[in-house]
């Protein structure tokens, strides 16, 4: 259903509900400080047709569905909008500042339009607009609160509203996150495939032709034979702790399995020749990152491990050979925190488009229900904070995930400064 037919519902019902003589709604958009209205009830009625044509022979082109009302016009409005305050006032008192007296008069006249009960249609603490109910003089008590009650009902449909928008909005957002990520996953797999089919698969021919050639001269030459099988040995042992383990590592980091603390500091090992890059590691963090009895859970350890990797990789790229700090801290005993900052060039955060760096890191993140932030300023570098919570106590592998912590991550003195005994 589109909004306009939702608009016109809530105002027949309205109508139909209080036993008010028109019933018109207005949407509030605070970002332009102004009021919309956007719905009345039985507009085509012949008394109002009479009255709005008498309008306009006098004012040519008058049309109160065109009214745009800035919030501030009057006291009334403020309260209605500003501070969400049912008003029942006379209508000129609503209008007043808006529109001519002399207006207001013919619609009091031939509509009997004189007396309103404003009731502001309140959603997730914000005024979304109003239900305004007319009629030729004040309510009664009961049917003030009639009123009051069917804009209670009325504000919740539009809050359902505006949360269908939203999902719609995520859907949208997931569903190219989902392809940005199979995306990068095919190029990873076309990527190793080219690997093992072209650097692996040369130097394992390598291999085969030396073994046939240490097998045809074994009978006559077996001395040399040996040396050539001794050199297939060592081509094998090279593709084995060479190309096999970058293959490996690239489709999940073995450091993992020794601690979140050694596989960070391997990426700091290959980014180093690149830029200085320096690992900071609070005390209380090592003594969770134990290798016999490791008390961070696997998928926590995994999705810091690839938010640094994004985060390192983007440094290196943007930073253009600027120190880099990468420091692990427990804010509280029940998270853990990654910041990865550079002093680079910085940025304005606005106007980085949300590439597949920033979806990798949401999905990670967001897959364990923590938190993160980018903070950027043009001159002065930048920083990217993720937070994850970890249970206390005993936690092995995979048992526990991480639930949302939210961390005040502004930039603080002594940032730079290192929390235990840095890793280099």
């Amino acid at each position: 259903m589109d909004q306009q037919r939702v608009y016109r519902s809530i105002v027949e019902n309205a109508r139909a509900a209080t036993e008010a003589r028109w019933v018109q709604m207005t949407r509030h958009f605070p970002e332009l400080g102004v009021v919309r209205q956007v719905a009345w009830s039985d507009l085509g009625s012949p008394i109002l047709q009479r009255a709005m044509a008498a309008v306009r022979a006098r004012y040519p082109g008058f049309a109160p569905e065109a009214v745009e009302i800035p919030i501030h016009s009057n006291p009334v409005q403020q309260a209605i909008y500003s501070e969400g305050r049912t008003i029942s006032t006379p209508l000129s008192e609503v209008a007043r500042g808006v529109v001519d007296d002399r207006i207001l008069w013919l619609v009091g006249e031939l509509a009997g339009m004189r007396h309103v009960l404003i009731c502001p249609l309140s959603c997730r603490d914000d005024v979304a607009g109003a239900l305004i109910f007319h009629s030729p003089r004040r309510m009664t008590d009961a049917q003030e609160r009639t009123c009051e009650a069917f804009a209670r009902q009325a504000a919740l449909t539009l809050e359902n509203e505006q949360l269908v928008q939203e999902l719609r909005v995520h859907l949208a957002e997931l569903q190219r996150a989902r392809g940005m990520i199979t995306e990068a996953q095919e190029r990873l797999r076309q990527d190793i495939a080219e690997e093992l089919h072209g650097r692996v698969q040369t130097r394992l021919l390598v291999v085969w032709h030396r073994l046939g050639q240490s097998l045809a001269e074994l009978p006559s030459d077996p001395a040399h034979a040996a040396q050539v099988l001794e050199a297939a040995r060592a081509d094998l042992d090279t593709i084995r702790e060479q190309d096999v383990r970058r293959v490996s590592h690239r489709l999940h980091p073995a450091a993992l399995q020794l601690g979140l603390i050694p596989a960070l500091q391997s990426l700091v090992f290959d980014a180093e020749p690149h830029a200085p890059v320096e690992l900071r590691v609070e005390p209380d963090v090592r003594r969770l990152d134990d290798l016999l009895n490791n008390r961070i859970p696997a998928p926590v350890r995994l999705a810091l491990f690839r938010c640094a990797e994004v985060t390192l990789g983007n440094a290196m790229r943007h930073a253009a050979g600027a120190a880099i700090t990468l420091k692990l801290e427990r804010p509280i005993p029940t998270s853990l925190q990654l910041s990865i900052s550079d002093e680079g060039p910085g940025c304005d955060p606005a106007a980085v488009p949300s590439g597949l760096g920033f979806h990798t890191i949401s999905n990670y993140i967001e897959a364990l229900q923590g938190h993160w932030t980018f903070h950027s300023t043009p001159g002065e570098g930048t920083r990217v904070t993720v937070t994850l919570s970890i249970e206390p106590g005993e936690v092995s592998d995979g048992e526990r995930k991480g639930t949302a912590v939210l961390v005040d991550v502004r930039p603080r003195d002594g940032d730079r400064s290192a929390e235990g005994q840095p890793l280099r």
